[in-house]
């Protein structure tokens, strides 16, 4: 098996990041972000505030962004992924 696919079938690494260890996991980032220029970004928001009678389908695409922004304007973060990755999605951490 090459380097790269045994890098690539690595299970990616879990970091728990508090306020206590966000400048060190930060800092991490920092120094890797020239090789592993990639970058996924998932948030999570508690719920929905605004809701719409119609299907989502049925909007269009800036019906959708509006309440899209206006839940997420209302409601707080309460969990942030970032997946950091090279152009062979080999993942740094």
């Amino acid at each position: 098996m090459a380097l790269h696919q045994a890098r690539r079938s690595r299970a990616p690494q879990i970091r728990p990041v508090f306020e206590h260890n966000l400048a060190m996991e930060f800092a991490i980032i920092n120094q890797v972000a020239d090789s592993y220029r990639y970058v996924t970004i998932d948030t999570e928001f508690p719920g929905l505030v605004y809701q719409t009678k119609a299907h989502p389908r049925n909007l269009s695409a800036e019906q959708r962004y509006s309440l899209v922004k206006a839940n997420v304007d209302n409601l707080k973060l309460i969990q942030l992924g970032i997946t950091i990755s090279n152009r062979d999605s080999d993942m740094i951490l």
